[in-house]
């Protein structure tokens, strides 16, 4: 196992769990229908930003790490919540990795009458 340890920040938050999670893949080019759906590698889930600390398998090779700030207390991203990836992603875990910053920052809400 390797350990990813690093800082969450999030620009004037506003409350609610906070959520890493590392991936085997890309899941922002997942997403967008460039690459496959990556699996989930480890899950941390803090009270609220600052540090973290997280093991995940040495074989994996390489991760991606992101995460979201619950604010609507519903478990999983929202359109609205602060989310945010990692600047430096992938992350090779060949061996321990420190200093990771993920800034997690909440979308613009949209326009009147344009949805939400």
């Amino acid at each position: 196992m390797a350990r990813i340890a690093g800082t969450i920040v999030v620009a004037d938050y506003k409350g609610g769990p906070v959520r890493v999670d590392v991936f085997d893949g890309d899941q922002q080019a997942a997403a967008g229908g460039s690459a496959p759906r990556p699996g989930v590698v480890a899950v941390l889930k803090l009270d609220r930003p600052g540090p973290f600390s997280l093991s995940v398998p040495v074989s994996v090779g390489q991760v991606w790490v992101g995460g979201f700030v619950d604010q609507d207390l519903d478990g999983r991203p929202g359109p609205l919540d602060p989310h945010g990836w990692y600047g430096g992603n992938p992350i090779a875990v060949g061996q321990d990795v420190s200093g990771v910053l993920l800034t997690l920052e909440a979308a613009a809400p949209p326009p009147p009458g344009e949805g939400g």
